[in-house]
């Protein structure tokens, strides 16, 4: 469906991680954490396994089946 809408070009579809279901998404970069700075008050968010959100985000093209909670998963970690 991908290749036909022309969201993923034929020479992309066989590199790894280029298509995705959400679920293996996060099994594979692990969950977004947040943590709140008593101090300052600041809640500051990270991807639980930064390496593999590096080494997936660099082929992703498409993410099947994700949840508002993946897309920000998604968003947090091209963030930082």
């Amino acid at each position: 469906m991908a290749l036909k809408a022309g969201i993923l070009r034929p020479e992309e579809a066989g590199r790894r991680h280029a298509v995705m279901s959400a679920e293996a998404f996060r099994r594979t970069v692990g969950e977004l954490q947040r943590s709140h700075d008593s101090t300052t008050g600041e809640i500051t968010t990270k991807i639980e396994n930064e390496e593999a959100f590096a080494a997936v985000v660099e082929n992703l093209r498409v993410l099947a089946r994700a949840t508002a909670a993946d897309k920000l998963l998604l968003v947090e970690g091209l963030k930082a």
